[in-house]
């Protein structure tokens, strides 16, 4: 018995319009007591600053925050106004984000459309659960995934770019639905950072980059995607292209 389609989604930056973060980044930017050093001739951006804290993800909190603290050594060399910054964004975040932040448009009827044609979806993403679990609740979309991988169960699948929450996900998912195998050629995880990207093809699944996140276009081509869309909204059109679909599969 062959098993449906199955689609992976990052949530941020690919169901979640993280609006709050950028409003922060910015705001700490402007702050003439941050010392900020700009790389080669041009002026950092609020979203240089988030890939450098998702570039901090590992696999324990003490492993993160050190990676964090050398991330961004470049960009703020003195230590104490690292450390002050770290501190402030960690207390504004949670605040800004719930106020400014929300699914992008057309993602809750596109999660319908999917789930009615039968394709199977989760969630993967280096963002801790109880955060995830608030916004399932709050957008009401909970019951379209499947499965859910978060950083919380990082010590069981590490996280991305690490091949494994994708592969755990596929465990989980076989586990659960009685598959025989797993079918790697149906299965994509959609995401917006090159981790993400990374992630799938070491995954052996199919991977799919949209531009509405916090990855430059020129990186996550660079990674060579299958597919590389502006939205989400564009994915189901693609769909035929990515899986070999009937394009009269999601008329």
């Amino acid at each position: 018995m062959q098993h449906p389609f199955v689609l992976l989604f990052d949530f941020d930056g690919v169901l979640l319009h993280s609006i709050g973060p950028q409003l922060i980044m910015r705001q700490k930017l402007q702050d003439p007591r941050f010392k900020w050093h700009h790389l080669n001739k041009y002026s950092l951006t609020p979203n240089d600053l988030i890939r450098r804290f998702e570039m901090s993800s590992r696999a324990s909190n003490i492993a993160s925050i050190k990676a964090m603290y050398h991330n961004f050594k470049e960009i703020l060399p003195h230590p104490f106004q690292r450390w002050r910054f770290f501190f402030q964004v960690g207390k504004s975040k949670q605040k800004f984000e719930w106020q400014y932040s929300s699914l992008f448009t057309g993602v809750f009827q596109m999660l319908e459309d999917l789930n009615q044609k039968g394709i199977i979806m989760g969630i993967i993403t280096n963002s801790d659960k109880k955060r995830l679990e608030k916004w399932l609740k709050r957008t009401r979309i909970s019951h379209f995934f499947s499965v859910v991988i978060t950083r919380d169960d990082r010590k069981r699948f590490l996280v991305k770019p690490d091949p494994r929450p994708i592969l755990g996900a596929l465990l989980i998912l076989k586990k659960k639905f009685g598959w025989n195998s797993i079918d790697r050629s149906k299965i994509a995880f959609v995401g917006d950072n090159v981790t993400d990207i990374q992630a799938a093809r070491s995954a052996n699944v199919k991977s799919v980059a949209v531009l509405s996140g916090h990855g430059k276009i020129e990186s996550l081509k660079a990674e060579n995607p299958i597919l590389l869309l502006n939205s989400i909204i564009d994915l189901p059109k693609n769909l035929n292209s990515l899986f070999n679909i009937d394009p009269k599969f999601y008329e």
